[in-house]
Formats: C-alpha cells, structure tokens, sequence
C-alpha cells in the first residue's frame, strides 16, 4: 500500500488456480487540490503508482 496525506493506493495479486489470477486495485482520495508545498510528495506518490502498475507477473 501507497500513502501520502488525503491519498492511498493498493495493487494486490491473488493466485486462484495455474492460470488464472485475480488482481485488485484500489485509490482513494479526500482532497481534491494539492498546494505547491505538498506538490513533490505527490509527485513521487505518483511516480510510485506508475512503477506498481508496471508490474509483470510471470506464472
């Protein structure tokens, strides 16, 4: 799980049978500005998202 302040983030795999898998993902928000001081965190909130839903799997 991912967070920062007013943001969160999932990406869980679940194995079910050889071929086959159940992927859930999830983003939450309260907030719907973010100010300059908050700007780099989130940016690297973001860049951490991009990367999770990049992920390969191999099985």
């Amino acid at each position: 799980m991912l967070e920062i302040e007013g943001f969160d983030y999932s990406l869980n795999f679940k194995k079910l049978a050889d071929n086959k898998i159940e992927v859930n993902r999830a983003y939450k928000t309260e907030r719907k500005n973010i100010t300059p001081k908050e700007y780099e965190d989130f940016k690297k909130f973001m860049s951490a998202i991009n990367e999770a839903e990049n992920t390969h799997l191999l099985f």
